[in-house]
């Protein structure tokens, strides 16, 4: 690095500086063990105890997000219905139970309406996230949580990043009402009717690195299936039957 000979191919610009400060010297540059050399950063060498009694789950509670909900209101979508927007809440906190609610439009007052039926049910949150839509940033709406005590903020300008959670989920839903609709051959426009169907199939769905549902990380048990079990037609008839079963009847079933 201070090769006297100039034939080193360090750029540093700031030992460039030390080299050309020390160029009129001859000199031996020796290594010395930081525990050696006190003088160099003193504040930082101090041995004061800095040592915090505060647990990850304390922390959480203070900083992080504490009871977060989500919202966001998609659409205009093709419907047969008066309902051609989709409200779309997830449970930012710990279950990421999603809701969705379809709309006639997108105002205030039918935002206030789709909360109070959810907060009737699962009570209130501690904080709600939003975009910058004009339900969300009406005077209306911030009276009402105001008046719940429920603190709300809003993305940045242009930064969908900022709610990517129900942003996410708007894309799932979709896709999933879509396959619902394709499997019963529905048009488009009567995908409010498969809506249920969608919900249910996103709430009920394992998280491999959890293990659980979201149904069963709210509720704390187990959600029972709407569609049944039926028999196949090989176990009907006689005869053995030798076959490899790759899917799990329920998570803690070993395959």
């Amino acid at each position: 690095m201070f090769d006297q000979t100039h034939n080193s191919k360090v750029k540093n610009e700031k030992i460039m500086r030390w080299r050309l400060d020390l160029a009129c010297y001859k000199f031996d540059v020796i290594y010395r063990p930081g525990k050696d050399n006190a003088s160099a950063d003193a504040l930082s060498r101090i041995s004061a105890v800095v040592h915090s009694e505060t647990s990850l789950s304390d922390l959480h509670s203070m900083l992080c997000h504490l009871g977060v909900t989500r919202m966001y209101h998609w659409g205009p979508l093709p419907s047969a219905s008066r309902n051609r927007y989709l409200l779309t809440i997830v449970d930012a906190e710990f279950s990421r139970f999603p809701f969705a609610i379809p709309c006639p439009d997108i105002s205030a007052t039918t935002v206030i309406s789709c909360l109070q039926s959810i907060f009737s049910l699962f009570g209130l949150p501690d904080y709600i996230h939003s975009d910058r839509g004009a339900s969300f940033m009406s005077a209306d709406l911030k009276i009402f949580l105001n008046s719940q005590g429920i603190a709300s903020s809003r993305t940045t300008a242009y930064n969908p990043q900022g709610n990517g959670q129900v942003e996410r989920y708007n894309g799932i839903i979709w896709k999933t009402i879509q396959l619902a609709l394709k499997t019963k051959q529905m048009q488009i426009e009567r995908w409010e009717e498969r809506l249920p169907t969608a919900l249910h199939s996103i709430r009920s769905l394992l998280c491999t690195a959890t293990n659980v549902t979201p149904h069963e990380r709210l509720f704390s048990h187990s959600r029972m299936s709407s569609n049944g079990r039926s028999l196949p037609d090989w176990l009907t008839k006689p005869g053995p039957v030798l076959m490899r079963n790759p899917v799990r009847e329920n998570k803690y079933q070993l395959r």
